[in-house]
């Protein structure tokens, strides 16, 4: 039987780590996004369905609850742990565990409008829902800590480009640099500044 692995799937629909046998969803693997039914232990592709798995009539369900068949041309948006990730450290400073994220979609899932559908400003609600309800609030020595890690290899005219105008005076050491540019951060710089130096800085 033509199949793939459970291990293979990179998203689903449901959770593909507790499928229902014979049952269908939407899947995305290396080759694209797709339909599949999870049977005898595989996950077999939309293409296979009505002949591999015995009873499995495959269909692509409209909104409107009409059902259409799967060769009708269709699209799908994927929303990945990464996309809550990025918008929460982006917007509150805050890092969140793939755990936490996967969380969040499963709540904008649960709770999205039809009329409104998914995007950057939905998503970002339920973030701040999200940290209000389980009280997380920014770290900010893990802030600090990170950004001195992404300059971590600054020469002193890193130092100086970036400081000119701020210190009266330059210590005569990359070493001594360093410690004033922590301190100058940790009392300086606000959660949000700091997070937008990290990313702005990691991209470079």
């Amino acid at each position: 039987m033509k199949g793939i692995q459970t291990e293979q799937i990179m998203w689903c629909s449901v959770n593909h780590h507790q499928p229902q046998e014979g049952q269908r969803y939407l899947v995305q693997y290396k080759f694209g996004i797709t339909q599949a039914a999870f049977f005898k232990g595989k996950w077999v592709l939309g293409t296979d369905l009505t002949t591999e798995v015995p009873g499995v009539s495959w269909f692509a369900h409209s909104p409107t609850g009409v059902e259409s068949t799967a060769a009708e041309k269709s699209i799908a948006i994927i929303w990945t742990t990464s996309d809550v990730q990025n918008t929460c450290f982006g917007n509150h400073a805050i890092k969140l565990t793939d755990e936490q994220a996967y969380a969040i979609l499963q709540q904008v899932d649960a709770r999205q409008d039809a009329n409104e559908g998914i995007n950057w400003t939905v998503l970002d609600t339920h973030i701040s829902m999200y940290l209000q309800d389980n009280d997380i609030q920014p770290d900010r020595n893990v802030l600090v800590e990170e950004l001195m890690q992404v300059r971590k290899d600054w020469t002193m005219q890193d130092f100086e480009d970036a400081y000119d105008d701020e210190w009266t005076d330059f210590p005569e050491t990359v070493e001594a640099c360093r410690e004033r540019m922590e301190e100058y951060i940790t009392q300086t710089y606000d959660n949000t500044l700091i997070a937008e130096c990290i990313q702005d800085e990691s991209e470079m």
